[in-house]
């Protein structure tokens, strides 16, 4: 049987609270993402993101040679979002440029393409309710 290291990792992000005077809201939180001082910031546990696999090879030659492919439901949650919005912003913009819905070989193949991208968002989206769900 095949062995493989696996490295998870989760994200923990870093918090602090400033008092900022400003005209407006937008300009104080511009300074306060400006502001490079960040002694008295701690861990935000609460926020941290759910593990996820970083990293896979072959059993002894980890960190050797590049990882092996990671299947995707193993890949960081917030990052698999991202890139599902990238690719469904993508059709709808191709849509919206071709401005019509022609029921030719192009818009076959369009709809098989998007059709798979929202298989995978609400595969995500199934994910996410069920973490949400299951911490209520």
């Amino acid at each position: 049987m095949p062995a493989f290291a696996i490295e998870t990792s989760f994200k923990v992000p870093f918090f602090r609270l400033r008092t900022i005077e400003a005209p407006s809201l937008a300009e104080a939180c511009a300074r306060a993402l400006k502001d490079e001082n960040w002694r008295d910031s701690g861990p935000c546990y609460d926020a941290s993101t759910e593990p996820s696999v970083t990293g896979a090879w072959p059993a002894g030659s980890q960190y050797e040679t590049f990882s092996l492919p990671i299947p995707n439901q193993f890949e960081d949650l917030r990052k698999r979002k991202a890139l599902q919005f990238d690719l469904l912003h993508e059709f709808i913009r191709e849509m919206v440029a071709s401005n019509s819905f022609p029921l030719d070989a192009q818009f076959k193949e369009w709809l098989a393409r998007a059709e798979r991208a929202l298989a995978e968002a609400n595969a995500i989206t199934n994910t996410t309710s069920e973490k949400i769900n299951s911490h209520s």
